[in-house]
Formats: C-alpha cells, structure tokens, sequence
C-alpha cells in the first residue's frame, strides 16, 4: 500500500465492521464490511461506495487518554483519511477541545451486500434448487 494510511493499517474496525486496508491505495479510503471484497473490479466499481460517519466529541487535553484521542483524530484529518468539520480549541476558557470530523469509507453499496461465505438454508422439506427432491 503506497499512501499515507499504511499508518493506520492495524486498525481492524470501525462502528462495529471489520477494516480492509488492501486496496487503500488505490481507493483513497480502508473497506469496511464483514470481509474483504473479493470481486471482479468491474463489479467493485459498480457495487462499492465512499460513506461517511459524521462524529463529534470532546476532548480535554490535559487527559492523557484523551489527548491521544484527539491527536489521533487530528493525525487521521491531516493523513486524508478523515476530514475535520469544526473546531473549538480551550472551549468556554477550559482545557477541552470540542471537535467535528467526518470519517471517510468503502463500502459495498448495492441492496443485497455482498457476502462470498453465507451460508444459505432451505426450509425443512423444502425441494433443493438444483430441481431435485
């Protein structure tokens, strides 16, 4: 991967979804779903699209765990993977920072997703659809 996100590639997921970093590069943006897509680039191109996820929090800096959170959201802003939307810096005269970013990711967007290991069950005495009985 030749991008500035080869940075985060050890992240593994985000809002509850698997991370892919294999085509960052090419993207611009990690795949997020529940595994890595494994489809014919023609297909990708038509089924796969950028989403964000809008995100805001407070972050009092002089908090160690909190101040590498917000280093952390500012270094993915300036890495181009996320963008930064509004910024208070020492909101209302105190040591917090209130922040609003954007997160940036692919995703399979077509009705059905696609998934190449689901498993797929017939009801009981059902006829199998290979027209057998």
């Amino acid at each position: 991967m030749s991008s500035s996100l080869i940075r985060y590639s050890t992240r593994v997921g985000s809002g509850g979804k698997r991370l892919f970093w294999g085509r960052a590069d090419l993207d611009g943006f990690p795949f997020r779903g529940p595994s890595a897509p494994s489809m014919p680039e023609e297909e990708y191109a038509a089924r796969v699209v950028r989403v964000a996820d809008a995100r805001n929090a407070f972050f009092d800096v002089t908090v160690e765990g909190e101040n590498r959170q917000y280093l952390d959201v500012m270094e993915c802003c300036f890495n181009g993977w996320f963008r930064l939307v509004f910024i208070d810096r020492f909101w209302k005269g105190t040591t917090k920072h209130y922040v609003e970013w954007v997160e940036y990711y692919m995703e399979d967007g077509a009705r059905t997703p696609y998934s190449p290991n689901t498993l797929v069950e017939l009801s009981s005495g059902q006829q199998n659809f290979l027209g057998g009985s």
